[in-house]
């Protein structure tokens, strides 16, 4: 890694967003809602506590999701399934303050300190965690987490002890809190597992339990 990619990894790594995800332990992420739906449920994650959410690039209206909720500034605004250069350069334009991804590419994590702007990349392996955190990623996200478990985690984390991970895929409320006592600094939480599929009250509901769970 080139000196002024340390330096803008380091940067981003003591920035507010890290900050902010240090702080709270949780990310909300909507995948593949409709126009008529997103607004409804951005509402209900914040009235349900969550301040970071990640709008995922697998829905047509995730891009014009990402600007208005970043011109209206209620949450840290993300998007997700940032899988090539042009994915993480369309996201920024469009006011995404994060970028996640659910692998791992050296070019979007270059591009994305290049413009500094904090980077996840989605890493499974060792190797992989490794080589995305020595390359400059803000945090790395273990993904799919809900498949190998917490003890997967504590292990990685045993010769990886700086590396700060972020835990997603099949996290909920039975489950987040054993991820953070194995050493994530946070989880990222689907609106399935809020309750998506029961409307806006079921998911700010969940929301609660969810946070309320790893307070």
């Amino acid at each position: 890694m080139a000196v002024g990619q340390v330096s803008a990894a380091e940067r981003l790594r003591r920035g507010g967003l890290a900050e902010a995800i240090r702080r709270d332990r949780a990310v909300a992420i909507l995948r593949r809602l409709d126009a008529s739906t997103v607004d409804p449920t951005v509402e209900a994650l914040l009235s349900g506590g969550f301040t970071a959410i990640e709008f995922t690039l697998d829905s047509d209206e995730a891009l014009a999701a990402i600007s208005r909720w970043r011109e209206r500034g209620l949450a840290l605004v993300g998007a997700g399934t940032v899988r090539r250069l042009e994915h993480a350069e369309a996201a920024i334009e469009a006011g995404a303050q994060f970028l996640v991804s659910p692998s791992y590419s050296e070019e979007v994590v270059e591009r994305s300190l290049e413009l500094g702007v904090p980077v996840v990349p989605g890493c499974f392996s060792p190797t992989e965690i490794d080589a995305a955190w020595q390359q400059g990623a803000t945090f790395v996200k273990l993904f799919p987490g809900g498949v190998v478990g917490p003890a997967y985690l504590r292990a990685v984390l045993a010769p990886l002890r700086d590396v700060e991970i972020v835990v997603t895929g099949g996290v909920d409320e039975t489950t987040a809190r054993s991820f953070l006592e194995a050493g994530a600094v946070g989880v990222g939480v689907s609106t399935v597992q809020l309750g998506q599929a029961d409307g806006p009250d079921a998911i700010e509901a969940g929301s609660r339990r969810l946070l309320g769970a790893i307070a």
